[in-house]
């Protein structure tokens, strides 16, 4: 067995240091996001937030970039001059930050290795093998489940340990600066704990299973934000294990789940509403309507008929991305016409402490281009985009209008800050 265990290992390893050093520096998902946060955690001697951000830092990290073809790798043209600040350059806006939005345990290790080496790429790539090797609990974690799990069926045995050594996919991620292995390696051990509580064929084992199984969701939920999403289901889980003739029942839940987790991820859109919008104040006040846009695609029909209310469609920038536009303007712009008459039709983009709308009388017989500049609010942690009949807390105009191409950008800057601005994309059943 330990034989096994160790030939394992030395192929898994063997592959990832090959990973780690053909991949380029920077080319790994967020990997300029994930060293600042590991930078700032050495320097400051504990998790860094958003307000701790060091525009020295990531200067640093922008001229390594460009030192590793960072820009003609990512089908970017070379910025002149270099920007000094990661919201200065679109591509790496859009990428967004990790501060704030991750959890620390992954990155304590590593702030202390760049307390000693902050040279770049050396930290990066000492990083990187630090990586691979919190990876090597996925394969050890194969190894000692599938044996006690499927005893009988060599292919099994054997099998999933060898797959999880060198699937390329999970390779990649071990072997770059990215907190996602350490998820990976919490669902190797809570999948093979599950496993083996469900075929223990002895009992008194089981409360053993359950116990473990409780105290690593217990860490995977301080650390690991993917695993809250289990929660619910090992609870009704275990519960339901502790009743024989419940079993049954237990497999049915879990089987119902499934078949809707199934349906709701990749079943059938609904084409009646547009994805990523939200609409007010009820549902029935927008909708996505195709053949009606620019050109004969999609639009947002947006339908006003209440005398106390107003209709609208909304979206709210993503949390991460927000601190990154602090202090910049941003251009809105967006496609309007009237279905009857002459509705007027407004555009806003509003903050914590400001609020920007442009309005117009639009008409059937043409479409309006309607724009406005908007400067974000430094610390505002939302930035949303209305787009209505009649103006914000005006709701005795009445009226339809429809509204294609919506586009939020930072001035000269490039990639709408908006998902799904023409409405091309419709909504699952069962998305908000």
């Amino acid at each position: 067995m330990w034989r096994r265990y160790g030939i394992l290992l030395l192929l898994y390893v063997a592959l990832g240091l090959l990973w780690a050093v053909a991949i380029p520096p920077w080319q790994g998902p967020d990997e300029p996001g994930h060293y600042e946060y590991v930078a700032l955690f050495g320097l400051l001697g504990r998790p860094p937030t958003l307000q701790d951000r060091r525009d020295v830092l990531q200067a640093r990290i922008v001229r390594s970039l460009d030192e590793h073809d960072f820009w003609r790798r990512t089908f970017q043209p070379r910025p002149q001059p270099l920007p000094q600040r990661f919201d200065r350059h679109a591509f790496l806006q859009r990428s967004g930050t990790q501060l704030n939005n991750e959890r620390p345990l992954y990155y304590l290790l590593p702030a202390l290795l760049t307390r000693r080496v902050s040279t770049l790429p050396l930290a990066l790539y000492l990083i990187r093998l630090y990586s691979l090797l919190l990876g090597a609990g996925v394969v050890l974690a194969a190894a000692w489940a599938a044996p006690r799990i499927w005893p009988t069926r060599s292919l099994l045995r054997e099998g999933v340990p060898f797959l999880a050594a060198v699937l390329p996919m999970p390779l990649f991620v071990h072997t770059t600066v990215n907190s996602a292995v350490l998820a990976d390696v919490g669902g190797a051990l809570f999948f093979a704990l599950g496993w083996l509580l469900l075929r223990s064929e002895r009992p008194a084992h089981r409360p053993v299973w359950m116990w473990l199984l409780w105290l690593g969701l217990g860490v995977g939920v301080a650390w690991l934000k993917p695993s809250a999403t289990v929660l619910p289901l090992l609870a009704v889980g275990a519960l339901l294990w502790r009743v024989p003739w419940a079993r049954w029942v237990g497999a049915a839940v879990a089987g119902v789940v499934a078949v809707v987790l199934a349906f709701l991820l990749v079943g059938p859109r609904d084409a009646s509403r547009a994805a990523a919008w939200h609409m007010g104040p009820e549902r029935a006040a927008v909708a996505r309507v195709d053949g009606v846009g620019l050109g004969g695609s999609a639009a947002l029909r947006i339908r006003d008929p209440w005398p106390d209310r107003r209709g609208y469609a909304a979206q709210n920038i993503p949390a991460p991305t927000v601190p990154l536009l602090w202090g910049q303007p941003l251009r809105l712009r967006v496609a309007l016409r009237g279905e009857t008459g002459r509705p007027l039709a407004c555009i806003s983009v509003m903050d914590e402490a400001r609020e920007t709308t442009a309005c117009a009388q639009v008409t059937p017989s043409r479409w309006h281009r309607l724009a406005l500049t908007h400067r974000v609010t430094p610390g505002t942690r939302y930035i949303r985009v209305v787009i209505g009949v009649g103006r914000p807390r005006t709701p005795d105009v009445t009226g339809t209008v429809l509204a294609d191409a919506a586009d939020l950008r930072p001035m000269g800057g490039r990639g709408n800050l908006l998902a799904n601005g023409d409405a091309e994309v419709a909504a699952r059943y069962g998305e908000a």
